[in-house]
């Protein structure tokens, strides 16, 4: 039984410590912005991400085209389609 009375007594105190620390929690304050500002923010991010995938697309392009030069023996690819890029279909 003081197994059990001590186990209680000490959920009790972490919950109070809990409820207590719980108001000390720092309160998050949003900035405030004008919806022109959020709009032009959007806008920077898009060009961003566009910019971004383009460039990521052309790295791998430049990695599929050197892999496809490298391999042309074991894909069966022409000479023609080495300089082209494709494959046929392949």
């Amino acid at each position: 039984m003081k197994v059990y009375a001590s186990m209680i007594r000490v959920t009790v105190v972490i919950g109070l410590a809990a409820a207590l620390l719980t108001g000390c929690a720092p309160k998050t304050v949003r900035p405030e912005v004008s919806a022109a500002e959020a709009q032009i923010e959007a806008d920077v991010q898009r060009e961003f991400a566009g910019e971004l995938y383009r460039k990521r697309s052309l790295r791998v392009n430049e990695v599929y085209r050197r892999l496809l030069v490298a391999n042309a023996e074991f894909c069966q690819v022409s000479e023609s389609s080495k300089i082209t890029g494709s494959t046929g279909g392949n």
